[in-house]
């Protein structure tokens, strides 16, 4: 929840104060609104808000009950990239903004360096 929503959140608050910014780019996941039988390229509502999922995180005892609002959601990665999503549509509102949704990110061609990646996981671990 702190990079996926609280840093979504945090970044799109930073560029409404950017006086010159073009556009926002976000990359969420091809998986952030997998419950649906088809996703068009528009805003889903997440099975919680932004703000409702960080102040359940941040309680003094946070008892999420987790079978409530994963149901139909792969894990909490697919849950927490929807819930940014909204983030981006109440935190980065009247900003042209673009979410890409890729089905799945592997290591570079050449920037910041050829194959650079700095974890094993998905793809990239199997073939190391």
């Amino acid at each position: 929840t702190s990079v996926n929503v609280c840093g979504t959140k945090e970044m799109a608050l930073l560029c409404q104060s950017m006086k010159h910014l073009k556009a926002l780019v976000h990359i969420s996941t091809a998986f952030s609104n997998c419950p649906n039988d088809q996703i068009a390229e528009r805003f889903y509502d997440p099975p919680l808000k932004t703000d409702e999922l960080i102040e359940l995180c941040n309680s003094e005892n946070p008892t999420i009950p987790t079978e409530k609002y994963l149901e139909g959601w792969p894990n909490t990665y697919a849950f927490t990239k929807c819930v940014a999503e909204d983030a981006i549509m109440k935190y980065a509102a009247g900003i042209p903004t673009c979410i890409v949704r890729p089905s799945i990110v592997i290591c570079t061609r050449s920037e910041p360096i050829e194959g650079w990646i700095d974890n094993y996981y998905g793809p990239a671990g199997y073939i190391a």
